[in-house]
């Protein structure tokens, strides 16, 4: 028995000793893992950033890690080399962690000694853990930035955490910063953000996001006119449909009190969202869009020098880009593509405006198909989906008469009728008709 307690101690005790050098291996080949699924995922991607290991030295206790970041589409602008992070990993049990530093790049210490007086707030941490992938956190102290003429921005403290599996699918995100401020003229508080969201392919990140922001308020000090949001909110979420390689993507924004100069909204909010678009095709689009656009930045740094040239070729690559991107964007054409506008309310002193609508289409469309609705335009209740409700107070409305007659034969009803101390709007699409506020719109007579 007493053998076997040795002997367990001993296997304790190797395991313990062994550990460190098992996590620095271990995490040696989960980075090169997660390095070479970007490279995969964004590395045909224009404007992604290229990541390169650029020395690594693992030892028993600790690695030293060198990555070299480059942002080749934009250094046609501007003439940058490799963004240089120089991390320090401490090897741990069950995983690692680490700190990282810019300070290999010259740009990075010009700007802390010349801007901030050598004093550097910002740190940049790590956790690397062999079974649930890794965390990053950035965190910054509050520091007073020189902008221009005696002008100090006040920048407060915030701190960013990142959360991501090994292979780099699922990212979680969350943040919170103080603000900053810029003397009279601009404040901005309580700033927040939190996702959660999984890779799709390249392009499409599907998930939910929130972007919070306590106050923010500008003042022009020059004719004393001031804008400023309290309780802004933004809210988003992606769902993708593999079954039938569909998106939707629905934001919602919100504001509890909008002052802008003198015009006071309050409880203001407004929902939009597209449905049922066609992935491949979104992913698509943009990886031409994005292909275009490289190109077009490559061809314009070579002549930023010379504005007319520049001009001239910029007209040319919009001639050129807006044929390609309509054919892409015509493939999005699908049945069941939905655009909505939904949750409309804004809160004045006059009154208040509500407001919804929804448009989509019944079948496959292109753009020829849309011809039709010059010589046909009943044939609108065959190609759409539509719905439309608002509410206005009337005192909002000065020429209400325009807004409660009809304008035009086929209209048996305004597009507002009189209800109480309000207008009310209500259109839609059903049983092959267009109804306006209960009465068919009559196309035989336009």
């Amino acid at each position: 028995m007493k053998k076997l307690i040795v002997g367990i101690v001993v296997i304790v005790a190797i395991v313990i000793a062994a550990a460190p050098f098992v996590s620095g291996l271990m995490m040696e080949k989960m980075l090169a893992g997660q390095k070479e699924s970007y490279a995969q995922r964004y590395g045909n991607q224009p404007f992604y950033p290229k990541v390169e290991i650029a020395s690594y030295q693992r030892g028993y206790l600790s690695s030293q890690i060198e990555w070299a970041i480059t942002l080749p589409d934009y250094e046609v602008f501007a003439e940058m080399g490799p963004i240089v992070i120089s991390e320090t990993a401490q090897h741990g049990l069950t995983g690692v962690t680490t700190q990282a530093s810019l300070t290999k790049n010259s740009w990075y210490n010009d700007f802390i000694n010349e801007k901030l007086a050598g004093n550097d707030p910002f740190a940049f941490t790590g956790e690397y853990s062999l079974f649930s992938g890794a965390t990053g956190r950035f965190v910054t102290e509050a520091f007073d930035l020189p902008i221009e003429d005696g002008v100090i921005l006040q920048v407060k403290a915030g701190q960013l955490t990142c959360n991501t599996d090994s292979s780099l699918k699922k990212i979680k995100t969350s943040a919170n910063f103080a603000g900053f401020a810029m003397a009279d003229i601009l404040n901005v508080e309580g700033i927040a953000l939190e996702s959660d969201t999984t890779a799709i392919s390249g392009m499409i990140m599907a998930g939910t996001g929130l972007f919070s922001m306590d106050s923010i308020s500008i003042n022009n000090p020059d004719n004393d006119k001031r804008v400023s949001f309290d309780g802004v909110k933004v809210s988003s979420n992606v769902d993708y449909d593999a079954a039938q390689d569909r998106l939707s993507i629905a934001t919602n924004y919100r504001a509890d009190h909008i002052v802008a100069d003198k015009n006071d909204v309050k409880d203001a909010h407004l929902g939009f969202a597209v449905n049922n678009l066609d992935a491949t095709g979104v992913n698509d689009f943009y990886q031409v869009y994005s292909e275009l656009l490289a190109a077009a930045m490559e061809d314009m740094g070579a002549v930023q020098h010379d504005p007319q040239q520049a001009q001239m070729l910029l007209m040319q690559k919009l001639e050129s880009a807006r044929m390609r991107l309509a054919s892409e964007f015509e493939k999005l054409l699908k049945k069941d593509l939905e655009i909505k506008i939904s949750d409309v309310q804004v809160v004045l002193p006059e009154g208040k405006v509500t407001g919804d609508l929804a448009i989509g289409l019944k079948k496959d469309m292109s753009f020829a198909g849309f011809m039709v609705l010059l010589q046909q335009p009943q044939a609108v209740v065959d190609i759409f989906s539509f719905e439309s409700n608002a509410r206005v107070a009337k005192e909002l409305v000065p020429a209400q008469e325009q807004l409660v007659n009809p304008f035009m034969p086929a209209m048996q009803s305004g597009v507002f009728e009189a209800d109480g101390e309000q207008l009310v709007h209500h259109a839609q699409i059903k049983d092959d008709k267009l109804l306006l506020n209960g009465k068919e719109f009559l196309f035989e007579n336009l």
